[in-house]
């Protein structure tokens, strides 16, 4: 999967770079966090998996308090497990991937 900046989608006509040429593949829009991970380097989107002290996490959006958080890999499908962390946890850990591209 590769990110692309600076796509714009236009319901007639799909999805659009910034000189107006049409594209018509399938795409996975998410959302920028506005985050990076602990190495400033690598921003975090919507579904990205972090690891952090040793254990995997996905960035999640809380509809409710409204931001970002870190669900447990292991319990995302058991709505009786709530095992997250704060947002403020993000970018502690490092950017691994996210749920599209690795298994987890």
């Amino acid at each position: 999967m590769e990110t692309i900046e600076d796509l714009y989608w236009f319901e007639e006509s799909g999805v659009h770079d910034a000189e107006g040429s049409g594209h018509y593949a399938n795409y996975i829009f998410r959302a920028f966090t506005g985050l990076y991970d602990v190495s400033g380097k690598q921003k975090v989107y919507h579904k990205d998996v972090i690891e952090y002290e040793g254990w995997l996490y996905v960035v999640e959006w809380d509809y409710v308090n409204t931001g970002y958080y870190l669900a447990d890999s292991k319990h995302l499908e058991d709505p009786e497990h709530e095992e997250h962390l704060k947002g403020s946890c993000i970018t502690k850990g490092t950017k691994v991937g996210n749920v599209y591209e690795i298994s987890i």
